[in-house]
């Protein structure tokens, strides 16, 4: 009789287990198998968007970084599957994490010719925003300054201004009187000196002879 009852125990407490389990998978299947829509995470920070994943009963997988300089560094940059998209419960959504901007080092220019320094610049993703020419001792169009310095850290898209040699500065000349001359003799003798004639000038006067040059600018010296 004792043998029997322990049977007829045993045996309830297997179905009572059964049921259990069979239970357990049906909340399982349900919980994890129902659809929700991804929302839009990008542009969050990354632990934000965690959170707002989780809240539909999605996970998180990072699946990379990136350098952009318009999604600051730990924000999510972009992600799969797109926002709105339909996906089961405890599904994982792939995000990938902005670094931020790429850092450079500033090369060195100075010395460079102007088109080497351009053509550097642009092959880094960096702008010669100004070029100034002054006169030097060195030949035309070679890098004198750079601002920022070569060395400095910038990042893509940043402006660089140069310094170049507008080449030795032409010699101050001597320039000949030739007021009281006539135009002719006037101007073969500046032509001779060097000098170039910008202009003429025609004026009524009873004070010289026609076609005497009365003054001139700059004045002799």
């Amino acid at each position: 009789m004792k043998g029997r009852f322990f049977a007829v125990l045993k045996m309830g407490a297997a179905y009572a287990g059964t049921a259990l389990l069979a239970a357990f998978v049906v909340v399982r299947f349900t919980a994890r198998g129902s659809a929700v829509t991804v929302p839009p995470v990008a542009g969050l920070a990354l632990r934000d968007a965690q959170k707002a994943l989780a809240a539909r009963g999605l996970e998180t997988s990072v699946g990379g970084e990136a350098w952009n300089e318009q999604v600051p560094a730990g924000a999510v940059l972009a992600q799969d599957p797109a926002p709105n998209a339909r996906l089961k419960r405890g599904r994982r959504v792939r995000v990938t994490v902005s670094k931020g901007s790429e850092m450079l080092a500033m090369p060195l220019l100075t010395g460079s010719r102007q088109e080497e320094a351009e053509f550097l610049l642009r092959s880094l993703g960096l702008e010669a925003a100004a070029v100034a020419a002054v006169p030097a001792a060195v030949p035309r169009r070679v890098i004198l300054a750079q601002d920022p310095s070569a060395g400095a850290r910038v990042t893509r898209g940043s402006p660089v201004r140069l310094l170049a040699s507008d080449g030795p500065a032409a010699p101050a000349l001597p320039v000949p009187r030739v007021s009281g001359l006539a135009v002719r003799e006037a101007l073969a003798r500046l032509r001779a000196a060097g000098l170039k004639i910008v202009e003429v000038a025609k004026v009524s006067t009873t004070a010289a002879a026609e076609g005497t040059v009365l003054a001139q600018d700059p004045p002799a010296g």
